[in-house]
């Protein structure tokens, strides 16, 4: 008995190409639905102050100093800017607007410098009080752009 076979021809050469497709589309659907946006969590303009060609530093003011000291439970004992004691983050703010005016900060180099035990918020907070302030008016003032994070020994 002789079994025929059919002769090939170009549609049985083909691919079938609606599962590759659908495949695709549902992986495409699987990472759209797993996908999370997370917002940006800080942008820090830290940069180190690198010599120019010149060997100048690329800050043109004298470099500043804060330093944090931590009290009981990593809570802020202290803040002193330049060795000088300051009562709190809003008077080192104040005192870096008065700076401000006075001479332009926005190219100074400020070095954070923090005890180990300070809890993680009260180094954000001092963060946003020498970077900039808002003012009334809801705009923002820049007041130093590059800030060093330094521990304490």
């Amino acid at each position: 008995m002789r079994f025929r076979s059919p002769a090939p021809t170009a549609s049985a050469a083909r691919l079938q190409m609606s599962a590759m497709i659908d495949i695709v589309f549902l992986l495409l659907v699987f990472f759209v639905m797993t996908f999370r946006i997370v917002p940006q969590e800080g942008d820090f303009a830290i940069q180190a102050a690198l010599p120019t060609s010149h060997g100048t530093s690329t800050a043109t003011t004298l470099p500043m100093f804060v330093h944090l000291s931590a009290g009981m439970h990593g809570s802020l004992a202290g803040v002193k800017l330049n060795g000088r004691a300051v009562a709190s983050l809003a008077a080192l703010q104040q005192t870096l607007i008065e700076l401000d005016a006075e001479q332009a900060l926005a190219e100074s180099r400020l070095t954070l410098q923090c005890d180990p035990s300070l809890k993680y918020d009260h180094v954000i907070a001092a963060l946003d009080a020498v970077t900039g302030y808002e003012d009334s008016g809801h705009r923002f003032h820049p007041l130093i752009s590059s800030v060093a994070i330094a521990g304490s020994d």
